[in-house]
């Protein structure tokens, strides 16, 4: 039974995946869609697909460790993730650490219930500002925008 969870455990995080979103993906509803939208300069955006579990928290850790430098703004695009447990919150909490402590933000997009009833209780939502959690990627966009534009006057 422990074996059984433990490969279970391991097809699950092998299956989610950590990409770099650019302006000519096309995966996601009318609403999320990224292609042909601007993405303003020191605005980097990631989407993760699948459970946020331990193996995907360690492949968007890997993933930021392998940025020259942190962006002003990092976009998480949620919107595929329909679960997340405790070290994706863990990760979730460095990410921020390591983006206020440059002087950037963070901004969440399109994240479910269970995913986002576990970033409050976490007090995560608090974090970060509420104004950072946002329901579309657009809305993620425009929020960067006034970020990047006034950062001292509307970050949390």
């Amino acid at each position: 039974m422990v074996m059984a969870a433990f490969l279970f455990i391991k097809r699950i995080a092998e299956t989610t995946e950590v990409s770099l979103v650019t302006t000519h993906d096309e995966l996601e509803t009318t609403e999320q869609i990224a292609h042909g939208k601007d993405i303003p300069k020191g605005v980097l955006v990631y989407r993760i697909f699948g459970p946020f579990f331990f193996g995907a928290a360690e492949k968007m850790e890997d993933a930021l460790e392998r940025v020259d430098t942190l962006p002003k703004v990092l976009i998480l695009r949620l919107q595929l993730v329909t679960a997340m447990d405790a070290t994706a919150l863990n990760a979730l909490e460095s990410i921020v650490e390591r983006i206020q402590r440059s002087g950037g933000t963070l901004i969440l997009s399109g994240t479910h219930r269970q995913p986002l009833q576990m970033l409050a209780k976490a007090g995560f939502i608090e974090k970060i500002g509420r104004p950072n959690i946002c329901a579309h990627f657009d809305h993620a966009l425009e929020r960067a925008k006034k970020v990047i534009a006034e950062p001292e006057q509307i970050r949390g």
